[in-house]
């Protein structure tokens, strides 16, 4: 269903039929009843010896469609509602190195569909209570980048890009197709312009533990559009960013810290002044850690995550986010690839914004809780509900209750 409860429209469906079609591998004649034996327990579903044709000669996909169903079961912004909303995403890596000779440069392409806000109008919060649930169009380009590695210690990738794949990584809170659905617990969205564009980033990695990156990216850039209008329009339109990240080892249990900074060089008007400000700052924090593992060969065990970020009050609305959790992998005897996490964000109002003639806004927080069902290794069912205090960062809107379902398959 789109965001009027109504199922998507012609075009859509045939983008995801699209999709699917040019991800999935469809088995040759006289091969059906071994491949419907087998398929079960497939990672994926197709004919792998198709898929292995072409890994062979460098060129790797996948292919991803998902579907939710959202229900506001109290407060927010409507009366009770429920309301359906998809994605599809067809992923692919060419090694540009093997299929034609060009040392250490891979190429990347992500064709993208979705229909449909879900719940999200409805519950009237910052954060998106499922964050892949923006709009209904029926494809689109979301990333194309190549990337040339020098060596192993220096790269460097430049095109379109997705900035949330390469800033504030989380081994626990990084996928809403998998983890948590909540946009603010998907990334440091309420602080980082993390936007989509054209941009470049470096990437040193000077030891095993030890990585740096320095990039840009386009911040006038318009969703869906490629952006050379805005791109090419000056240097004080950019967005600059850098993290440190650092990984280390708690006996045998893995862990990974990041520090980041941006500047956003865009010009910005100040609350209580007026005045205009030529650019601004933020910085961010993300750390993720395994703190229990039930053996030590199996992954099965908990691990916590945290975030923080800050920008200046003085221009933004909301000045201070965090947000911290845990995921625990195998909870449950014998459903070792099955997750169950929890967590809470904060996003709380800038002083300046507040001061300006906005005392009602304070804060926003949001909990949310969901278990990850592994059916196969290629469909997940994922039931998850959240809960939503002052949505919007003011007490205009009843606190909001919403109770999800995702399921996922992979192709």
């Amino acid at each position: 269903m789109n965001d009027d409860g109504h199922l998507p429209g012609r075009r859509a469906r045939l983008a995801l039929l699209v999709l699917l079609a040019l991800g999935a591998d469809w088995p040759a004649s006289g091969e059906e009843n071994q491949h419907r034996e087998r398929l079960w327990h497939m990672e994926r579903l197709g004919v792998p010896d198709f898929r292995e044709r072409w890994e062979d000669r460098g060129v790797r996909w996948n292919a991803y469609l998902v579907y939710y169903q959202g229900a506001l079961l109290d407060g927010g912004r409507a009366e009770p509602a429920h309301r359906g909303s998809g994605s599809a995403d067809l992923i692919g890596r060419v090694d540009l190195e093997r299929l034609a000779d060009w040392r250490g440069l891979d190429l990347l392409t992500h064709f993208k569909s979705t229909y449909g806000r879900n719940i999200n109008p409805d519950v009237g919060a910052r954060s998106q209570v499922i964050d892949d649930a923006d709009f209904t169009d029926w494809f689109w380009i979301d990333q194309v980048w190549l990337r040339q590695r020098f060596n192993r210690h220096i790269a460097m990738q430049a095109g379109y890009l997705d900035q949330q794949t390469i800033l504030d990584r989380n081994v626990y809170a990084n996928a809403e197709d998998k983890q948590f659905l909540s946009q603010y617990l998907d990334n440091n969205n309420a602080i980082i312009p993390l936007k989509v564009g054209l941009g470049a980033t470096v990437f040193l990695n000077p030891t095993p533990t030890w990585d740096f990156s320095l990039g840009f990216a386009d911040g006038d850039n318009r969703t869906r559009v490629v952006g050379f209008d805005t791109f090419f329009d000056g240097a004080d339109s950019l967005i600059w960013f850098t993290q440190v990240g650092r990984r280390i080892r708690l006996g045998q249990l893995p862990g990974n810290y990041r520090v980041g900074a941006y500047l956003d060089t865009r010009d910005a008007t100040r609350f209580r002044s007026g005045a205009t400000q030529s650019g601004q700052l933020g910085v961010f924090v993300s750390c993720d850690q395994k703190v229990y593992r039930e053996n030590e060969t199996d992954p099965q065990g908990l691990g916590l995550f945290a975030r923080y970020g800050y920008h200046d009050e003085r221009v933004n609305r909301f000045a201070h986010f965090w947000s911290l959790g845990f995921q625990y992998d195998g909870p449950l005897p014998g459903r070792d690839q099955d997750r169950w996490g929890a967590a809470l964000y904060s996003v709380h109002a800038s002083a300046d914004f507040r001061a300006a003639g906005n005392a009602a806004f304070t804060r926003e927080t949001g909990y949310e809780t969901y278990y990850h069902v592994q059916v196969s290794p290629w469909i997940t069912v994922t039931p998850d509900l959240q809960y939503i205090v002052n949505p919007g960062g003011s007490n205009a809107l009843d606190n909001a209750l919403a109770a999800n379902l995702r399921i996922r398959l992979t192709f």
